[in-house]
């Protein structure tokens, strides 16, 4: 087997150990965020956006059953093997503006938690899901979003090679180069405020605002330029990134 297709196959246990070190690692904040809401309500909203066939709906719904409410959006016509896990599965095109925003009419509920795993970088039109967050998330809602990380490929892959090539062909479909700061400008943009940053599947060197704050505690060092550097050099490290923000009060 030759080609973009060959190199797959032939890599295919380390895009699946990929995929498996992503799924767990959203699924521990997943955990985390809805046991911390259910300390505060009886039944926690969560929205998966771009639920594909629905693996978080089912780890989670197995977990906390009934307190929890699982939406699912997808552009799929047909329901996704595990939509029996969802209460709701919206067939909604996250490209289009009207069609996203059409979330609001339907009468759903304002979801405490947002799933956006491996999605944005499939639009075109990416800034619109920025702005679905802040308008549909709950007072102090959280997203968890993931992407690949464009400075990883940058790093790992000579100026020969592009993000297109057939050494790479599991992210042939990527419209958009995410990393970081383009994160951040979206995120804070849309009133959006980031809590950490990790990845997957690759060296750990994770950096959360606890790290931040803590350090500016103890030690006085400046949290901006903290951040700065730590944006400057951490991300190359990291062939997904896993970005946890949270909605902030106006």
């Amino acid at each position: 087997m030759s080609g973009a297709l060959g190199t797959f196959y032939n890599n295919k246990s380390v895009h699946y150990s990929e995929i498996t070190s992503r799924f767990h690692k959203v699924a521990e904040i997943c955990r985390k965020t809805i046991s911390n809401r259910l300390e505060q309500k009886a039944i926690v909203n969560v929205l998966d956006l771009g639920c594909g066939c629905g693996i978080y709906g089912s780890a989670l719904k197995k977990e906390f059953g009934k307190r929890l409410n699982m939406i699912g959006v997808d552009i799929n016509k047909h329901p996704p093997p595990n939509a029996a896990f969802y209460s709701e599965i919206l067939n909604l095109d996250l490209d289009s503006r009207e069609s996203l925003f059409s979330y609001c009419e339907k009468g759903m509920p304002q979801p405490d938690l947002i799933i956006c795993s491996e999605v944005l970088q499939c639009l075109f039109n990416p800034e619109n899901v920025y702005r679905f967050f802040e308008s549909v998330l709950a007072p102090l809602g959280i997203v968890v979003i993931t992407t690949p990380n464009h400075d990883w490929w940058l790093k790992d892959h000579s100026a020969s090679e592009t993000l297109y090539d057939d050494k790479v062909p599991h992210i042939k479909q990527n419209f958009r180069q995410f990393n970081i700061h383009v994160h951040s400008k979206y995120l804070n943009k849309n009133n959006l405020s980031i809590l950490s940053v990790t990845g997957a599947d690759s060296e750990h060197c994770d950096y959360t605002r606890d790290v931040v704050d803590r350090l500016f505690i103890e030690f006085g060092i400046d949290k901006l330029a903290l951040h700065q550097t730590i944006q400057q050099v951490y991300p190359v490290k990291q062939r997904t990134l896993v970005i946890t923000a949270h909605k902030t009060l106006e």
